[in-house]
């Protein structure tokens, strides 16, 4: 679930991501499965990639810079 929420739409089979929703929640495991295997598009390579974090960065930038490398960026509707 965590993928999907940072996925952007655009790199989702169907274009709408409460379909897999639905999936993922009324098939549990079978509908989690099936997003990995199938709901998502590869990823695009970005030509610009942000440089590794400094050791003296606090924690949370730190791993919120690897939760970016891992999902990509967050969607614009997230609003933190």
């Amino acid at each position: 679930m965590l993928d999907l929420y940072r996925r952007p739409t655009e790199q989702v089979v169907l274009g709408n991501k409460w379909i897999w929703v639905a999936i993922v929640v009324l098939v549990n495991t079978v509908g989690a499965i099936l997003y990995l295997v199938a709901g998502r598009k590869p990823a695009v390579i970005a030509e610009n990639v942000a440089p590794s974090p400094s050791p003296s960065e606090s924690p949370s930038a730190r791993i919120e810079s690897i939760a970016d490398a891992l999902y990509g960026p967050r969607d614009d509707t997230d609003q933190r």
